[in-house]
């Protein structure tokens, strides 16, 4: 047992890790770079459509969220370790200190509000200049989405409606293309991420899956040794107590860390086939 619960306490250090990064954006970030040179590339494109001011005011608030793009640095120590106490306590103040310690879910989540407001956009401007963009912007911003209850609930749908509605067009042709890129779900990691690590195999994280497959093990281990030593024996001692809430402490906190991980690496490789596919297609807007 005592070994076990060794196992259990590098388990808990491996996992939380020993960064302490900076929370602003670093001047040589090559992510933020590229990604403030796409967002310069497209405000020339649509101040040369001569839409109206407010329709290039909203298409352009929208790829700014889509384009807030920066590298991740690792997690800070105050974050993981509020992380840890939030699933030892469920104390909500422990929750709030850990989500605020940190920009990633607002990372993750800037695709959400890009695709809220360029489908705010199709409903409001249906026959704006702007529309076929629109829609080739969601065909990949929609890939990364996390929110349910948008019109077009899947990519290729707003990929099929431009090809649609101007087949001739360089875009439909941009979108054809696009449709044969190979893209991850946020949905599908959630899913996955009910045994943690399988979340991250799935987004190609194969050291990442491993590492939380086993202290997801570890953990149910340390929580099912005590229980049946109690049962079998009738008694339960301070020790076996340690250890079963240990376990139930790194389960929890693995579960957290997995799912978090798996959104991060669905983000990362949906970016990363749409950087790929840009390299290909340097006239794509």
């Amino acid at each position: 047992m005592k070994k076990l619960y060794l196992i259990f306490m590098f388990a808990v250090v491996a996992i939380t890790g020993c960064a302490s990064p900076p929370i602003l954006i670093q001047k040589n970030d090559p992510t933020y770079l590229r990604a403030q040179r796409r967002l310069q590339r497209t405000l020339v494109l649509v101040d040369g459509m001569k839409v109206s001011p407010a329709e290039r005011t909203m298409f352009m608030q929208a790829e700014s969220f889509y384009r807030y793009r920066f590298e991740q640095p690792p997690r800070s120590n105050k974050t993981l370790f509020t992380e840890v106490l939030a699933a030892a306590t469920d104390f909500p103040l422990f929750q709030s200190l850990a989500s605020s310690f940190d920009l990633f879910n607002l990372r993750v989540r800037a695709p959400d509000a890009a695709v809220q407001i360029w489908e705010s956009f199709l409903k409001r401007y249906p026959n704006s200049k702007l529309q076929p963009l629109v829609l080739y912007r969601l065909g990949w911003a929609l890939r990364s989405v996390g929110v349910t209850g948008f019109k077009h609930t899947n990519p290729n749908d707003a990929f099929n409606e431009l090809i649609h509605e101007d087949p001739k067009s360089q875009l439909a042709v941009y979108a054809h293309e696009a449709e044969k890129v190979p893209w991850r779900s946020k949905r599908v990691a959630d899913a996955r991420s009910l045994i943690p690590g399988l979340g991250q195999f799935y987004v190609g994280d194969d050291k990442g899956g491993a590492i939380r497959l086993a202290a997801a093990i570890l953990g149910a281990l340390a929580i099912a040794y005590p229980t049946y030593v109690g049962i079998k024996n009738q008694n339960v001692t301070w020790a076996d107590a340690t250890l079963g809430l240990g376990g139930l402490i790194l389960l929890s906190f693995d579960y957290t860390n997995a799912y978090e991980n798996a959104q991060w690496g669905v983000l990362k490789w949906n970016e990363r086939a749409e950087k790929e596919f840009d390299a290909a297609h340097p006239n794509a807007p």
